[in-house]
């Protein structure tokens, strides 16, 4: 079975929308897939199938399994994937609460470029940059690039928004056990999303899974296709099945740069057929 469970779209980061995904997976065999929109529930709905219908003339016939990738500030680059959520409404609340604490705090960054830097920024310029109607440290990052204020991405960090800045205040965001606990509550299931990208060794690791395992984590995505090597797939398998968790896969897919969008295996069947009974 093709399926794919971590795939990002327009609602964040991606640069296709879902209809034109789904249209590519229904002509590339592709019949699960989940959309991993970042700290959002832009949950599937009957619209997607009635444009997909007005685009393509039918149904689209790929199952879609609602998902959201939170960022958790505790570890740096730790990622959670929600999966299947029947009641969201306060994990929603407060990834909106963050969102909104996080404006404010990338406003005061702002004034405190121009206190240490002299750079007056302007902060109708930074909103207009921004998709959603949120500004955060990459948008005052992206607008010292577009201004010639630093050569590179890692400069323009270091000066301007990195704990090395004398600007530097910290982003707020959502906490590890307080999340897992609200996917719990909500009666999804919560997914430790590519574990290379922490940059633990494989001891750090096991004991960090343990740890999430007490914590009620659900499972383990033991193989994303643009961040897993075999080896560490044979190593997440290994932690799953020590610590009884569920295993998933996707590609983690953006553009055409960073993966393609498919798996073929039989690691995520559990998880699958679990989401797929409890809809029955």
């Amino acid at each position: 079975m093709k399926y794919d469970l971590h795939i990002h779209t327009t609602v964040s980061d991606g640069k296709y929308d879902k209809v034109k995904l789904l249209h590519y997976c229904n002509q590339n065999n592709i019949e699960i897939v989940s959309f991993a929109d970042h700290n959002v529930f832009d949950d599937y709905s009957e619209k997607i199938d009635d444009d997909y219908f007005k685009t393509y003339g039918k149904k689209s016939g790929v199952y879609v399994i609602n998902a959201s990738e939170l960022d958790i500030v505790d570890i740096s680059q730790f990622h959670l994937l929600a999966y299947d959520m029947k009641h969201n409404e306060e994990l929603k609340k407060n990834i909106f609460d963050i969102l909104v604490e996080n404006n404010n705090i990338t406003e005061q960054i702002v004034r405190n470029i121009y206190k240490h830097y002299g750079i007056k920024i302007p902060l109708e310029e930074l909103y207009q940059m921004s998709s959603d109607g949120n500004i955060n440290k990459k948008t005052i990052v992206q607008w010292m690039l577009n201004n010639n204020y630093a050569k590179t991405w890692n400069e323009a960090g270091y000066l301007y928004t990195s704990k090395y800045s004398p600007c530097y205040i910290k982003k707020k965001g959502l906490h590890l056990r307080e999340t897992i606990e609200m996917i719990k509550a909500g009666d999804g299931y919560s997914v430790f999303a590519h574990p290379s990208t922490i940059k633990y060794s494989d001891s750090e690791l096991e004991e960090l899974v343990k740890e999430l395992s007490l914590l009620g984590l659900d499972g383990i995505e033991v193989f994303n296709s643009s961040k897993t090597t075999i080896e560490q797939m044979n190593f997440y398998l290994y932690l799953a099945e020590k610590y009884d968790l569920l295993t998933t896969c996707g590609s983690d897919f953006h553009n055409e740069n960073t993966a393609s969008i498919g798996i073929n295996n039989d690691i995520s069947d559990k998880f699958i057929n679990k989401v797929k009974r409890r809809r029955v």
